[in-house]
């Protein structure tokens, strides 16, 4: 793997490793690895049930299995890569006292109930929206009514929304 700083703009000459707007830099950290593979997840993902499941007693099934595999995905990409950013930066600056942001819940679980319910306040659905299965497959959507049956069905069906298009 490697890992070095990068121009975070295309425009930019190839020197310049920060892009000022305003009161704001823009950096870039590029990082070359290999890309986790499914058979990996499935078996992080495996274990994680069988744990859960002989611990309570119980089945896991298709909204709580697409969460367990949401975790493991985001676990192993953005905190890390977030971390690596940070990490970075501060040996180039020598010290920066931030942490990366977290999240209470689970995006995808946050925006499928959405999808499932209501929208919070201030947020009204666009027309486009990309939903993850339990087979590992993608159904993206667009030109389409978010809050219609046909979302529903496959919301239903397991399905977990993991973009959505907000006006």
């Amino acid at each position: 793997m490697s890992v070095d700083w990068a121009k975070p703009a295309e425009f930019l000459q190839e020197n310049n490793l920060v892009y000022r707007i305003g009161q704001y830099d823009l950096i870039a950290l590029k990082t070359e690895s290999k890309v986790l593979p499914a058979a990996s997840i499935n078996k992080i993902l495996i274990e994680k049930i069988t744990e859960i499941e002989s611990r309570e007693q119980r089945r896991v099934k298709g909204r709580e299995r697409a969460d367990l595999k949401d975790q493991i995905v985001v676990n192993a990409s953005s905190a890390s890569a977030a971390e690596k950013l940070l990490s970075h930066l501060r040996k180039a600056i020598g010290s920066l006292p931030v942490v990366p942001l977290a999240v209470e819940n689970n995006v995808p679980g946050t925006i499928t109930g959405w999808v499932s319910d209501h929208f919070p306040e201030g947020f009204v659905p666009g027309n486009s929206a990309s939903i993850s299965t339990d087979e590992g497959g993608v159904i993206k959507l667009k030109n389409i009514d978010l809050l219609s049956q046909d979302v529903r069905s496959h919301i239903d069906a397991g399905g977990r929304v993991t973009k959505i298009a907000l006006t």
